[in-house]
């Protein structure tokens, strides 16, 4: 967990955290059934329309497959909508059947269920909160949402799966 963890720190202007302490940071939470780790982090300065920026992302592995579940915006905005995130975390649904993936799912999404089909018949499916708007996903991303919240503060929310371990160190710093 700790070179992603580290890639998502150093998105905020954060310093890298040591294996033993990215541990130490996680948070355990239930996606679709089984564990997770949540890492939250909160900028040391203004990066955000004058205020702080913060990113929770959960990693779940899960056979060869790292799982990155990803909020980032403003440091309020993305604090309120933690709760939010593990509900519809909770509620992933995949279907595990084999895959030959070897790159990004593309996405498929339904109305108020948001659904990801891969390669070899690979199915997620999670049910959104009704504040989060489904978007084009970001690169690499096979789904995208964005929150809005008071005074037209905005969060992004992007979901993203990887082989193994995320590729390894080298390539995603390539």
């Amino acid at each position: 967990d700790a070179d992603v963890v580290n890639i998502l720190r150093e998105d905020i202007r954060l310093k890298s955290l040591s294996a033993d302490e990215a541990a130490a940071q996680a948070e355990g939470v239930i996606v679709a059934g089984s564990a997770g780790n949540l890492y939250d982090m909160v900028s040391n300065e203004s990066l955000i329309q004058g205020q702080k920026g913060r990113v929770i992302a959960v990693l779940h592995k899960r056979g060869e497959r790292l799982w990155v579940f990803k909020l980032f915006g403003g440091d309020a905005l993305v604090a309120s909508q933690k709760e939010p995130l593990k509900e519809a975390l909770r509620t992933l649904v995949f279907d595990d059947a084999p895959a030959e993936e070897t790159g990004p799912i593309a996405a498929t999404p339904r109305p108020a269920l948001g659904t990801s089909t891969g390669g070899g018949g690979a199915r997620l499916e999670w049910q959104v909160p009704d504040t989060w708007k489904e978007g084009a996903p970001p690169p690499m991303a096979l789904a995208g949402f964005t929150i809005t919240g008071n005074g037209g503060a905005k969060a992004s929310i992007s979901v993203t799966t990887l082989p193994g371990d995320g590729g390894g160190a080298t390539p995603n710093i390539n």
